[in-house]
C-alpha cells in the first residue's frame, strides 16, 4: 500500500483515493477484511492468565505491557489500511464465547494498542463503551439505547472500534460509507449548495461533555476539509450540526436549511453508496472517522436483557495521521494524543 491519502483532492472537485468507494465495490473487495491468527488467539489467552496483566486499567494497555507478537504486523497494517487505505477494516475470529464482558475490554484494548492510542469517550473518563439498550428512559446516551442510527461520524477520535459480543434477535447491521464518495455525490448534485456545505455549522457540545467551554463551537466545522496539500477529511453528526438553526431563526429556503437537507438525503436516502452488513459476535470492525461513515439498521432484541445485542465501542487515535486540523475540532477540553473527550477536572 503506497503513503498516498486515503482520499484527497481540492475544493469544488472530485475527489479521489483508496478511500473513495461504492456500497458494491467496497463488497466485492477483501483487502479490508482481515482474520485473527490462532498464534494471536493463544496469546490472548496467555495474557488474560496473567494476574499481573489483568490488574492493568485498559486505559494504560499498550504494546509493552499487553505482548503480542503475533498481531503486531497485522495491526499495523490495520492501521495503514483505516490512514491510507480504505478507510475501513474487518477483523474476524476472536472466540468472545471464552471470555467474560470484562475480560473482552481488556482483550479489546489490548488490541487496539497495536493499531491506534485509545482515547476517553466522555466527561466520565471511559475508555471504552458498552453499545447496548440498557431501558433505561434517563439515559440520554444515544448507544446506550436501541433502534436505528443514522449515517454519521463520531466527534472527536481518529477510529470507532466496535466489537460485537452478541446479536440481536434480528436486524442490527452494520452500514459503512465513503465519505468522499459523498462529497462527489453532492458536488455533482448540489453544486450551487457547495459554498455553504465547505463553510460548515457550528456544532452544539454534549452537556457536560463539554465542560466548562461554550455551548457552540466558537467556529464553523466544515462539512468537508482540505489541507494545503490536499488532505481530506469530513465533520458531519446530526442533530448537534442542527441545534443552531432553531437558535438562530433560520427558517423556508435559507441555503442553510438546503444544505442540510442535500446532504441527510445522501447519507440516509441512497443505499447503493454504501455496505450494509451483519458483524457477528467476534467480529471487531474499525473505521475512520476521517473519511468514513457509520451507522445501523434498526433491530429487535431479545426480551430478557441478558441475552441483549452488545457490542464494544473504542475511541482511537492514529499516530501514523496528520494531526487534526484545529477547525474540524468539536471539543477544546480533549484526552491524550489531541483526540477524545477529556475526564471531568483534568486537563489534556
Amino acid at each position: 500500500m503506497t503513503r498516498t491519502f486515503a482520499v484527497q483532492g481540492q475544493a469544488f472537485s472530485p475527489v479521489s483515493g483508496p478511500g473513495v468507494w461504492t456500497g458494491a465495490e467496497i463488497a466485492a473487495d477483501d483487502s479490508w477484511r482481515y482474520v485473527l491468527s490462532e498464534a494471536t488467539r493463544e496469546a490472548l489467552r496467555r495474557n488474560l492468565n496473567d494476574p499481573a496483566i489483568r490488574s492493568i486499567p485498559v486505559k494504560d494497555l499498550t504494546k509493552d505491557n499487553f505482548p503480542l507478537p503475533s498481531f503486531d504486523e497485522q495491526g499495523a497494517a490495520i492501521a495503514e489500511q483505516l490512514g491510507y487505505g480504505r478507510g475501513i477494516a474487518r477483523l474476524s475470529g476472536l472466540d468472545v464465547e471464552h471470555y467474560s464482558t470484562e475480560e473482552l475490554k481488556t482483550v479489546f484494548c489490548g488490541l487496539s494498542a497495536y493499531i491506534g492510542v485509545t482515547v476517553s469517550q466522555s466527561h466520565l473518563g471511559d475508555y471504552i463503551g458498552e453499545v447496548m439498550d440498557f431501558r433505561d428512559a434517563n439515559d440520554e446516551r444515544r448507544y446506550h439505547n436501541g433502534g436505528e442510527f443514522v449515517m454519521h461520524r463520531d466527534p472527536t477520535a481518529d477510529v470507532t472500534g466496535l466489537l460485537s459480543i452478541r446479536r440481536s434477535k434480528s436486524g442490527g447491521e452494520s452500514r459503512l460509507m465513503s465519505a468522499g464518495l459523498a462529497h462527489n455525490i453532492l458536488l455533482q448534485e448540489h453544486p450551487d449548495l457547495m459554498p455553504t456545505i465547505y463553510g460548515g455549522f457550528p456544532y452544539q457540545r454534549t452537556t457536560p461533555d463539554r465542560g466548562e467551554t461554550p455551548l457552540y463551537t466558537p467556529h464553523n466545522i466544515p462539512v468537508f476539509h482540505f489541507t494545503d496539500d490536499g488532505e481530506f477529511s469530513m465533520h458531519y453528526i446530526p442533530y448537534f450540526s442542527e441545534a443552531f438553526i432553531q437558535r438562530d431563526g433560520l427558517t423556508g429556503d435559507h441555503p442553510v436549511i438546503l444544505a442540510q437537507r442535500a446532504i441527510k438525503h445522501v447519507l440516509w436516502e441512497r443505499p447503493e453508496l454504501y455496505i450494509e452488513s451483519m458483524m457477528e459476535p467476534g467480529d471487531l470492525q474499525f473505521v475512520s472517522n476521517r473519511v468514513a461513515l457509520h451507522s445501523r439498521t434498526d433491530y429487535v432484541d431479545y426480551p430478557d436483557i441478558e441475552r441483549a445485542r452488545l457490542l464494544l465501542r473504542v475511541w482511537m487515535q492514529l499516530p501514523i495521521l496528520s494531526e487534526v486540523p484545529a477547525v474540524m475540532q468539536m471539543f477544546e477540553n480533549r484526552d491524550r494524543a489531541d483526540g477524545g473527550i477529556a475526564k471531568a477536572g483534568t486537563s489534556d
